[in-house]
C-alpha cells in the first residue's frame, strides 16, 4: 500500500517538465492545438446570433483554456449547473464599464434592499439579470461577486456595500458581521401587539390529581379458593424442587418480625415467583387480608411472573393475582398480588403517597439501580416512618448487601442457598478459539474494524502478544488474536465470531436453545416477546439485550453466547448531553446471564472476551442515577411537594452529582416549569407538565401546540419522541429508506413533519404502508396508543381543544413556531452538509438518517443530541428566528448594541439583528408574549388568545433577510456564524 501511494504521489507532485500534476486541473493548456481549438469555438460562437451556447463534456484543460480566452474575445464564460458551462455575450446592455459598475451595484443593492439589508452572493447570482450578469462577467473580468467589492469599489462605498464573508450587506456593520438579520413587519409587531393586548386571563382551575391508577382503593375480597388450590397445581411438584420453597417459613417469619426485608438467592432460585405466594399463604393460613405489590423492571418481566404464578396457584389470571402494566390491567376485586412496573407504583404514589391499602411491598431486581428504582426507595424510606404496618421486601441475586444494610434501619437479609441450574461449564475466549473449525477473518487481515468513537476505551489489560503468551500461558496465534480483541472498543462487537460459535454449537448435535445477549437489539412488542417462552421443535436461538438478565426465563435455555457488553445512557459531565453508548458491562450482570444457562440439562457459557478481560471489569454496574439527565425526576420531586430537589435526592442510595441536577433545575427553570433555579415549587405551566407525564420539554410542546391549533402533530410527534422512531433502515437499503423519509416529508425539510405525514399514512394503509415506507408496525402500534393515552391525559388538563387548522401551509406554520418556542435553546446552525454548531457552540452533525442530513446555510431546532461516533443531532426542523427572539426566557436573551441595527445575543452566543426603527416594539412584544404564554398554556384558549396566537403566526412567517439561499419563511440563515469554524 506504501508503495504505491508514493508512486502516486510522486507523479501527483511533478512531471518530465518539472509543472506540479494538479495545475492542469486549473490552468488553462500551453498546447498550441487547443487554444487554436479553442479560439475557433468562440469565434463561431460570437458570428451566431445565440445569446448563450452550452457546452458539455469538455476536459479541465479545454474549459481552462475557454474561461482565459473568452474575456479577451468579448465573451463570458459561466457555469449553467453541476458539470454544464455556457459561452454568453451581452445583448441589449450598455457595455460602457463605467456604466456597467453603476448597473451591476445598483442591482445588488436592491436584490438585498428586498431581502431586508442582507444577502447570499450565490442567492444574488441567480436573482440578477441574466443580460447584465454577462455583461459585467465579460467587461469587468468579473470570475464570481465577490470579487465586486474590488473592482467597482467605489460605486460600492456609494451604496453602503460591503461584502462580508458569503454575503453582501447594506450599512453600517456595527462591529456585529456575524449577526442575523431578521426583518419584522412594523405592521405585523402592531397588529400581534393589538391582540396579544386584548387577551384577558382566564380563571385558573385547580390542580387536581387522578386515582384512576390507584388500585390499592379497591377493596379487595379474599381469596375463593385456599391454599389447597396451589397444592392441586401440576406446576406443584416444581415449585417443591426449588432452593427457596424449603426456606417459606423462614422468609415469613423474617418478613412479620422486621419492616425491612432484603432477600438474596442466586439467579433461578425462584425468589421472585415463591416470595409474592409464601406472604400470601401465611395470610390466608391464618384467614388475614393483604395486599402485595411486586415491582419489576421491566412490562415483560411482570407480565411473564403473574402468569406463572397464577398457573402455580391453579387460578385464573385476574383472580388473586394479576398484573398491571401501561395499556394492560387485568385487576379484579379479589386480586391480592398485583405484579406492575416500577413506573406503575410511582404514579400510584401521586394520588396515594403512604400507599394506603398495601400491605406489602416488593421491589425485585434491586441490583439493577434504575432511575426509578432509587427514586422509589427514597420515598419507600419516607413511607415506612409513616406507616410503621407496611412491609417492605427488597430481592435480588448480585446486590452489595452493605449497600442496602446502611440505607434502612434494622434491615434483616436473608440468602438462600442452592441453584436450580444443572452444572454450567465457563468458558473465556482463549478456551473458545481453538475449537473453532475456522478462526474469524480478523486475525488474517490485520485489520480492526473500531472506529472514532466518544464511548468507553478498551479494557486496561495487556494488548501485546508476548505480554498475554506468558501471562496466559497460550501459543503465540492465540495470544495474537487475544492482543488484537484487547484493542478494541466495546462498539466493535464480532459478529462473525458469534456465528461461528453458533454454528459450532449447533454441530455438535447436542439440544438445547441458544441464548445470545447481543447490545442495541431493538425491542420487540409484548406478544412477540412471549413467543420465547413456546417450546420450538427444532433448535431455538433467542437473541436479545439486557432484558433476558432478569425476572423471566426460558426454560429450554442450555447455551447463553455472551458478547460482554451492554446498551448504556450516560451523560457527558462536560457538555451535559446524554449519550447511549455500547459499554463493558459488570461482573454482577455477567453472573445474571449465567443463570439463563442449563435450566433443564447441563448448560455451557461461552464469554466471548478473555479472562483477563473479565478481571478487569467493574463488580457493579454505575448506577443510572450518576449516569443520566434528571430532568423528569427534579420535575417529580417538585410536583410531589418533597422538597428542593437537590436536597431530595441527596437521600438516594447513590445521590447525582449536584452539578447535574444544577442543569437539569436551569432546563426546567427555562422551560418556565419551577419559579428558581432551586426548584422549590412549581409554576402553573408546571404543574401542568407534571400531569402530562412525559418529558418535561414534550409536555410543553403539547401545551403551546393548542392555542396554536397543532395539537393533533404534536400528539403524534410527542408520542414517538417520547418512545422511539419508526423509521427502519434495512442493511444495504439505506439509499431507498431514506428517500422514503423525504418523500414523506414532503419539502417540509422537518424529521417531525415526516414523523406526522408516516403515521397518518400507517392509520389508512397500516402493515403494507408499513413495509413500502421502511416503517416499523408494531413502532407506530405503540406510538398509536401512547398517543391516544396523551389525548387523553390533555383532555384532564384541557376540557377543551380547539379544532385544529384545516389548511396545510398554516398547520406546518404552527408547527415548526410551537416547535421553535417549544425547544428552545435546542437551535444548530448549519454550514456545510450537515455539519454545524449549536447554539451553545459544540460542534454538530446531523444524523445522515435525517431529511436534513445535507441542509446548509440552515438554522435547526431539534429534539436532542447523542454522542456515539459524532456528535449527532435527532429529529431536526428547518425553522426561522423570529419564534425564538419572541419565545427565548429573559435570562437567555439580551442587547448588546444598538446603532443603525439592535443587536440581540442569544444563550450568549448567537448575534440576531433586528431595524433600529421596530425593535423598541419588538422588545414590548416580547413581555406581551410572556403573559400570554403565562395565560393560555396548559388552559381552555378563548377566541381572543386563538385570534392573537393567530397573528404571532403571521409574525413569524415575515420573510427574513438571511444571510444566503432563498428568503423565505421558514429559511432565516445565519451570517457566516460558522466560517471560522471551518
Amino acid at each position: 500500500m506504501g508503495r504505491a501511494w508514493g508512486k502516486g504521489w510522486n507523479k501527483w507532485q511533478s512531471s518530465s517538465n518539472s509543472k506540479p500534476y494538479w495545475r492542469q486541473f486549473v490552468d488553462p493548456s500551453d498546447d498550441p492545438a487547443v487554444i487554436s481549438w479553442c479560439r475557433q469555438r468562440i469565434s463561431e460562437f460570437l458570428r451566431s446570433g445565440d445569446s448563450q451556447q452550452e457546452m458539455e463534456w469538455l476536459s479541465n484543460s479545454y474549459r481552462n483554456t475557454i474561461r482565459s480566452l473568452a474575456p479577451e474575445m468579448g465573451a463570458a464564460w459561466l457555469k449553467v449547473s453541476k458539470g454544464v458551462y455556457a459561452l454568453a455575450r451581452p445583448t441589449g446592455i450598455q457595455t460602457d464599464p463605467s456604466v456597467l459598475r453603476e448597473k451591476l451595484v445598483e442591482s445588488v443593492r436592491q436584490i438585498c434592499e428586498q431581502a431586508g439589508g442582507q444577502c447570499k452572493v450565490s442567492h444574488i447570482s441567480r436573482e440578477l439579470p441574466q443580460e447584465l450578469w454577462v455583461s459585467a462577467a465579460a467587461e469587468l473580468k468579473l470570475r464570481n461577486l465577490k470579487q465586486l467589492p474590488e473592482s467597482c469599489r467605489k460605486e460600492c462605498q456609494l451604496a453602503e456595500l460591503r461584502l462580508v464573508r458569503n454575503s453582501f450587506s447594506l450599512g453600517d456593520a456595527d462591529g456585529y458581521a456575524d449577526a442575523v438579520f431578521v426583518r419584522f413587519s412594523a405592521s405585523r409587531l402592531a397588529a400581534a401587539a393589538a391582540a396579544l393586548s386584548a387577551v384577558k386571563a382566564p380563571r385558573r382551575v385547580a390542580r387536581q390529581r387522578s386515582e384512576a391508577l390507584d388500585f390499592l382503593r379497591r377493596d379487595a375480597r379474599a381469596e375463593p379458593r385456599g391454599l389447597s388450590s396451589a397444592e392441586m397445581s401440576p406446576l406443584w411438584g416444581s415449585r417443591q424442587r426449588l432452593p427457596a420453597f424449603a426456606l417459606g417459613p423462614q422468609i415469613c417469619a423474617a418478613i412479620r418480625r422486621h419492616q425491612v426485608t432484603l432477600i438474596l438467592g442466586a439467579t433461578g432460585c425462584g425468589k421472585t415467583t415463591q416470595v409474592p405466594q409464601f406472604i400470601l399463604e401465611d395470610f390466608l393460613q391464618r384467614s388475614a387480608h393483604c395486599r402485595i405489590v411486586a415491582t419489576q423492571p421491566r412490562r415483560i418481566s411482570a407480565v411473564s411472573v403473574a402468569e406463572r404464578v397464577a398457573k402455580e396457584r391453579n387460578t385464573r389470571l385476574g383472580e388473586s393475582v394479576s398484573f398491571k402494566i401501561r395499556f394492560e390491567d387485568k385487576i379484579e376485586d379479589t386480586t391480592q398480588v398485583v405484579f406492575c412496573t416500577v413506573g406503575i407504583l410511582l404514579k400510584v404514589m401521586q394520588s396515594n403517597p403512604n400507599l394506603d391499602g398495601a400491605t406489602h411491598i416488593i421491589v425485585d431486581e434491586v441490583h439493577e439501580r434504575d432511575l426509578h428504582t432509587d427514586f422509589l426507595l427514597i420515598l419507600l424510606r419516607r413511607v415506612l416512618n409513616e406507616r410503621p404496618d407496611l412491609k417492605l421486601v427488597l430481592m435480588s441475586a448480585t446486590v452489595d448487601p452493605s449497600a442496602f444494610q446502611s440505607y434502612f434501619e434494622g434491615i434483616h437479609t436473608v440468602s438462600i442457598p442452592g441453584k436450580t441450574n444443572f452444572p454450567i461449564q465457563e468458558l473465556f475466549l482463549e478456551e473458545i478459539l481453538p475449537k473453532l473449525p475456522d478462526r474469524p477473518g480478523w486475525r488474517r487481515s490485520g485489520k480492526s474494524n473500531s472506529k472514532g468513537s466518544m464511548g468507553q476505551k478498551p479494557l486496561p489489560v495487556p494488548q501485546d502478544e508476548r505480554a498475554l503468551a506468558e501471562a496466559l500461558q497460550l501459543p503465540m496465534d492465540l495470544a495474537t488474536d487475544l492482543a488484537w480483541v484487547h484493542q478494541q472498543r466495546p462498539e466493535d462487537i464480532d459478529y462473525e465470531l458469534v456465528v461461528q460459535v453458533v454454528q459450532m454449537i449447533h454441530g455438535s448435535n447436542e439440544p438445547g436453545g441458544i441464548l445470545i445477549f447481543m447490545p442495541g437489539w431493538f425491542e420487540l412488542p409484548t406478544w412477540e416477546q412471549q413467543a420465547i417462552f413456546a417450546p420450538q421443535s427444532g433448535r431455538k436461538v433467542v437473541v436479545a439485550t439486557v432484558l433476558a438478565e432478569t425476572s423471566i426465563t426460558v426454560e429450554d435455555i442450555v447455551y447463553v453466547v455472551d458478547c460482554g457488553r451492554s446498551r448504556s445512557t450516560f451523560l457527558n459531565e462536560d457538555t451535559k448531553i446524554s449519550a447511549l453508548r455500547t459499554v463493558w458491562y459488570s461482573k454482577a450482570n455477567g453472573f445474571q446471564r449465567r443463570g439463563r444457562a442449563g435450566r433443564c440439562r447441563p448448560g455451557v457459557w461461552f464469554r466471548l472476551f478473555s479472562s483477563l478481560q473479565w478481571e478487569a471489569m467493574d463488580e457493579y454496574q454505575l448506577p443510572e442515577m450518576q449516569r443520566s439527565p434528571l430532568e423528569e425526576l427534579c420535575l417529580e420531586v417538585a410536583s410531589l411537594q418533597l422538597g428542593r430537589p437537590v436536597d431530595f435526592l441527596a437521600e438516594a442510595l447513590s445521590p447525582p452529582s449536584k452539578e447535574v441536577l444544577q442543569h437539569a433545575l436551569e432546563l426546567l427553570h427555562r422551560l418556565g416549569a419551577v419559579t428558581d433555579a432551586e426548584g422549590h415549587s412549581l409554576t402553573p405551566l408546571g404543574e401542568q407538565l407534571a400531569r402530562l407525564q412525559v418529558h418535561p420539554m414534550l409536555g410543553k410542546l403539547l401545551l403551546l401546540s393548542v392555542p396554536f391549533r397543532c395539537h393533533n402533530q404534536m400528539l403524534t410527534i410527542c408520542a414517538s419522541l417520547g418512545y422511539k422512531s419508526p423509521f427502519q433502515c434495512p442493511m444495504g437499503m439505506e439509499k431507498a429508506a431514506n428517500q422514503a423519509r423525504l418523500n414523506l416529508a414532503q419539502k417540509s425539510r422537518s424529521d417531525l413533519i415526516a414523523l406526522v405525514n408516516a403515521y397518518e399514512g400507517w392509520r389508512v394503509g397500516k402493515r403494507d404502508f408499513a413495509r413500502r415506507n421502511f416503517l416499523s408496525h408494531e413502532t407506530l402500534d405503540y406510538i398509536h396508543r401512547l398517543r391516544e393515552d396523551l389525548r387523553s391525559t390533555s383532555r384532564e388538563v384541557l376540557s377543551t381543544v380547539p379544532e385544529d387548522h384545516t389548511d396545510p401551509d398554516d398547520l406546518a406554520e404552527a408547527c415548526k413556531a410551537v416547535l421553535t418556542a417549544g425547544l428552545f435553546p435546542n437551535l444548530a446552525w448549519l454550514q456545510r452538509r450537515g455539519k454545524g454548531k449549536s447554539i451553545s457552540g459544540l460542534p454538530v452533525v446531523v444524523h445522515p438518517g435525517s431529511v436534513n442530513s445535507t441542509e446548509e446555510w440552515s438554522t435547526v431546532v431539534f429534539y436532542e443530541i447523542q454522542e456515539t461516533s459524532n456528535r449527532f443531532l435527532y429529529d431536526s426542523t428547518v425553522v426561522g428566528l423570529a419564534p425564538s427572539l419572541l419565545f427565548a426566557p429573559s435570562r437567555s436573551w439580551r442587547e448588546v448594541h444598538r446603532g443603525k441595527r439592535v443587536v440581540v445575543e442569544l444563550e450568549q452566543s448567537w448575534h440576531v439583528a433586528v431595524d433600529v426603527q421596530v425593535a423598541d416594539e419588538l422588545f414590548k412584544l416580547r413581555q406581551l408574549v410572556a403573559n400570554f404564554l403565562d395565560t393560555v398554556v396548559g388552559r381552555v384558549p378563548s377566541q381572543w388568545q386563538l385570534d392573537a396566537a393567530a397573528e404571532l403566526q403571521k409574525l413569524f412567517a415575515e420573510k427574513v433577510a438571511t444571510a444566503g439561499g432563498d428568503v423565505s419563511d421558514a429559511d432565516t440563515e445565519m451570517q457566516s456564524v460558522a466560517e471560522d469554524a471551518w
